[in-house]
């Protein structure tokens, strides 16, 4: 840090912590200048930056003074004991008048960037709600639209509990959906009983060999029903060496299950896990600490903060621990459960480029830090790779060589490596040069930070002891998309340095300012074990910290365990030899160890395909390389990963029943491979399996997600969904429930192959911690050769009915398999879905950067900013049949100019709409779209100049309907639905 820019950074600091002070004019002697205000403290220090600091700390003070060439005669009596080198810090304000000066104000100034100049000071906190009457429950922060009648509302949620009774019929009334939906405040009286998950009961399978295991078993077993083993890892060790064409069951008595992890390879085809006759099996990736209350002792009385020697224990890494079956607190500024403080991400209304922050309480500063970037080659030192139709002859493209750039199917492959991204691992992605296809806001908009300064936003960490190790989290971008999370490596001169080797690229792009944050938190740090529920472990000293509430002790009774396993059930093999016929089942499935930084390969986060996402290659149950998997009816909760994963190879996965919540990340992920080939001969090659042709069948297709529960997600990983997809093809999702995600409860990061179904689906609650979303996402940035494509089909109907695309129709195009691959993916289907789209969602799919070929009929969306979102290029989208209510506008794009024409070959028709007001219907770049025979119910009498040509005279302008009418035609729409899967 330069000299200038250190000295700008203490004349400009005005805020930390909500109290404003003074910071004194740099004096050309030690002392510094005395900015008015009554002294009423004095302490020593070493030196003034923490003078400056304990001031920053005290509510009291508004300014501060320090000398450290006082003789000791000169000294207050509180400095005078200090001797040697220390100096005399006067802290300075008025009494009974906290955070005013007596004399002169202080200056008005704001946070140095140390780039750019000064800062914007914070965005404001929203106010909060205002109290509800004497008697009544209000909605809190509901995400409803401004301007929906209250009595809508309550009648569209009410629907939506319904749907959701009907669609997991398990959940019996389904407590914790009426609660997300907030329907108390509706008047309606909650379910008596929370609807927990309840093991199914099975029967025990006649299959040739069936092993049993009981962790209470005290003697040496043999696996048989007398004799049970008393460990998972015996019984899968015992299945691997049976017969490998017989079937076996592995049949699990109730307990908790420590597991390192557990390897399913192809000598256990054939095989099922499940628990015995309806028993409650917990299979846990924690390690209990032995507790005995001798060892503990006070380490801190004033926040009753207590040690327990845990030396000979042998944990030498922590990932995380849990209290009985809660997730702890790790030390952490600011205070606050991550899991259940408030985190809903407000907009200030009327731009989504607006930033969001935090309600009160969430555990998370806004006082944001300035940045430095962290240490990379240079950007001409970049490597681009680029693939056009004649590198690959044969193959079906839609552009032709002399086409300029463009995105989608439209355009050339792109990849590049080095330059800004190798500052990441792995070093490369679609984004790690500014001249990919998208285009970016700024060449460093995908760098990691290096660190950041910390005088006015962290001052105490110049009395960290370890900072080594410490945890940065921060939810960044000028837009917050996503979190990233770095690791201290050391503190000095002012500034917290990140470590260069790990963590930070959690993310993918963020469209300019990169490294910001609009909200943040650190853990981790001992200093910082000062709230009841946190704990610090330090792996020197082979010790437990954790605070107790005031009134509390250590007992010995309590029960602790420190995540350790990543991956806890992991079926592992190959397209060749691929393990097959393996099932998992009634079982629960926690604690596995955070996975969003770290080196192993659980923990490295790759950039998929050409979406914004960042993916680490893992989950509590991670499947590669495998076919004939069944997931069925389990729970996994408190995993701090991703929950399921499938990379690579597998054909017919089935993640059927099953209850995840409370996840780190994202609850199932699929990311494929392709090939290292640029072109078809292979003479230039990528630096891993991601170059454009797939049709080696190397990915993840023919995935069934069904009867799922997906909410409470996120919990880390503020990019996560309740399904990911990218290099994946052909998934249907049926009759799931998804609500309470940070992001797209669904994410398409691509269109390699398409045929995805999502049918039957009720999703709400989502993209409440982030911005520039939809309640389904896609993007199509870049071709991607499949053995399942399309080819053009001029003779096709371009209009066919929802009955017809019912059918099977596929406007435009058709198969063709006499044609050697085809970048064109075919198209993926939402039909029955009841999708709300609330708190920021800007379409419930948001067909974003040339997402193309999307059918949606028969489905009931509610809110979202527009009924479509067309960006960059997006082509051939279908929308008929649908219920559309109280959104923001019909038809909208995007298209920024130098890529062909958004909304071409769009079409909306057979629909109803249910607007707001009288306002603009349309806006953007829509114009190559259509809305024909459709009904639009609002105010508005005035014609609908601003859609231009996009609406012909079949479109009837109607007189608002009635709550009644809305939900009657949303359920004609649906049809059959919603169903149990």
């Amino acid at each position: 840090m330069s000299v200038t820019r250190y000295l700008l950074t203490l004349l400009s600091l005005s805020h930390c912590f909500g109290t404003t002070f003074a910071v004194c004019p740099h004096a050309s002697t030690p002392a510094q200048k005395n900015l008015g205000g009554c002294d009423y403290h004095q302490i020593a220090v070493k030196d003034f930056q923490t003078c400056q600091q304990a001031c920053c700390a005290d509510k009291m003070c508004s300014s501060w003074n320090f000398d450290s060439n006082l003789t000791a005669a000169q000294r207050p009596p509180a400095c005078k004991a200090s001797g040697g080198p220390l100096g005399c810090c006067w802290l300075k304000g008025c009494p009974g008048n906290p955070g005013k000066t007596c004399g002169s104000q202080p200056p008005d100034c704001v946070s140095w960037s140390g780039t750019s100049g000064r800062r914007p000071p914070s965005p404001p906190v929203p106010p909060p709600p205002p109290p509800c009457p004497t008697g009544e429950i209000c909605f809190y922060n509901e995400g409803t639209r401004p301007g929906v009648t209250k009595s809508f509302d309550c009648a569209m949620r009410t629907h939506a509990w319904e749907f959701a009774k009907a669609t997991l019929p398990s959940r019996d009334q389904f407590r914790t959906a009426f609660e997300a939906l907030q329907l108390q405040a509706c008047g309606l009286t909650p379910p008596a009983k929370y609807d927990m998950y309840k093991p199914p009961s099975f029967e025990t399978p006649n299959v040739d060999i069936n092993i049993y295991v009981d962790g209470n078993s005290t003697v040496a077993g043999d696996g048989t029903k007398e004799k049970p083993f008393a460990t998972l890892e015996q019984a899968v060790a015992a299945a691997g060496q049976q017969n490998r064409g017989s079937k076996k069951t592995i049949l699990m008595k109730a307990g908790v299950y420590r597991t390192a992890g557990i390897v399913l390879t192809t000598e256990h085809n054939g095989l099922t896990i499940q628990n015995f006759n309806g028993e409650n099996v917990v299979v846990s990736g924690a390690v209990p600490v032995e507790n005995h209350q001798e060892k503990w002792t006070l380490h801190n009385k004033e926040t009753n903060t207590w040690k327990l020697d845990m030396e000979g224990q042998g944990i030498t890494e922590e990932f995380g621990m849990r209290v009985g079956t809660q997730r702890a607190v790790r030390a952490k500024f600011p205070n606050g459960n991550p899991e259940t403080a408030p985190s809903f991400c407000i907009i200030p209304l009327g731009s989504i480029a607006s930033p969001g922050v935090y309600l009160n309480g969430s555990g998370v500063s806004e006082n944001y830090p300035s940045y430095f970037p962290r240490l990379h080659e240079p950007i001409n030192m970049t490597n681009e790779y680029w693939a056009y139709p004649s590198d690959w002859p044969g193959t079906y493209w839609h552009n032709k060589e002399t086409q300029p750039s463009s995105i989608g199917g439209y355009g050339p492959y792109f990849y590049a490596s080095g330059g800004v991204c190798s500052g990441r691992t792995p070093a490369h992605g679609y984004w790690c040069s500014a001249n990919c296809p998208r285009g970016v806001l700024g060449q460093h908009n995908i760098d990691p930070p290096g660190g950041f300064v910390y005088y006015d936003v962290l001052p105490q960490a110049v009395n960290y002891s370890k900072p080594q190790g410490a945890i940065f989290h921060a939810r960044g971008g000028s837009m917050p998309y996503f979190s990233y999370m770095c690791v201290v490596k050391n503190i000095s001169e002012g500034n917290v340095y990140f470590r260069e080797d790990v963590g930070c690229d959690q993310g993918g792009p963020t469209p300019s300012q990169p490294g910001k944050a609009w909200d943040w938190f650190i853990e981790n740090v001992k200093e910082e074990c000062d709230f009841p529920g946190e704990y610090y472990y330090d792996v020197e000293e082979e010790a437990l910290y954790y605070t107790f509430n005031h009134t509390e002790a250590p007992t010995g009774m309590e029960e602790f365990a420190l995540t350790q396993t990543k991956v806890i059930f992991n079926i592992s093999g190959t397209k060749t030899n691929p393990v097959r016929d393996i099932t998992i089942r009634g079982l629960t499935i926690r604690d596995a160890a955070f996975t969003y930084l770290g080196t192993t390969e659980a923990d490295i986060h790759w950039l998929p395909s050409e979406g914004d996402w960042a993916l680490q290659r893992s989950g509590a149950i991670t499947i590669e390389g495998a076919e004939d998997i069944t997931i069925d009816q389990n729970q996994l909760t408190r995993v701090d990963g991703n929950g399921i994963f499938l990379g690579g190879y597998t054909r017919g996965v089935n993640i059927t029943r099953n209850d995840l919540n409370w996840i780190g990340d994202s609850a199932m992920a699929a990311f494929g491979w392709t090939t290292e080939c640029l072109n078809a001969n292979c003479s230039i090659k990528l630096p891993a399996k991601v170059g454009p042709d797939g049709r080696g069948g190397e990915q993840p297709r023919n995935t069934l997600v069904a009867g799922n529960l997906v909410r409470e997600i996120g919990i880390w990983q503020k990019q996560s969904s309740a399904w990911f997809q990218a290099l994946a093809a052909t998934t249907t999702l049926q009759s799931n429930v998804f609500f309470n995600g940070p992001r797209a409860a669904i994410n398409f990061n691509d269109a390699f192959g398409g045929g995805n179904q999502v049918i039957g689906n009720l999703i709400f609650n989502q993209v409440r911690e982030t911005v520039d979303h939809g309640t389904l996402n896609a993007w199509e940035r870049g071709p991607y050769i499949s053995d399942i494509g399309y080819v053009e089909d001029p003779d096709s109907n371009l209009t066919p009915s929802s009955n017809e695309l019912a059918a099977g129709a596929t406007p435009g195009f058709k198969l063709d398999k006499s044609v050697n691959g085809s970048v064109v993916g075919q198209y993926t289907t939402l039909a029955h879905n009841f999708l709300l789209g609330n708190y920021n969602v800007n379409s419930n799919l948001e067909t974003d950067d040339g997402s193309s070929r999307y059918l949606m009929y028969r489905n009931y969306f509610v809110y979202a900013t527009s009924a479509t979102d067309y960006a960059m290029n997006s082509r051939w989208n279908y929308q008929v049949d649908n219920v559309y209510a109280y959104g923001e506008t019909i038809l909208r794009g995007w298209e920024p100019g130098q890529y062909d024409p958004a909304a071409t070959h769009c079409y909306v028709y057979n629909s109803t709409f249910y607007m707001l007001g009288d306002g603009m219907l349309c806006g953007g770049h829509f114009q190559n779209a259509t809305l024909a025979t459709s009904v639009i119910h609002t105010n508005r009498t005035k014609p609908l100049s601003e859609c231009a040509n996009a609406v012909d005279g079949s479109v009837n302008l109607m007189p608002p309907a009635s709550d009644a009418e809305v939900t009657q035609k949303a359920k004609e729409v649906l049809g059959d639905y919603p169903k149990p899967f």
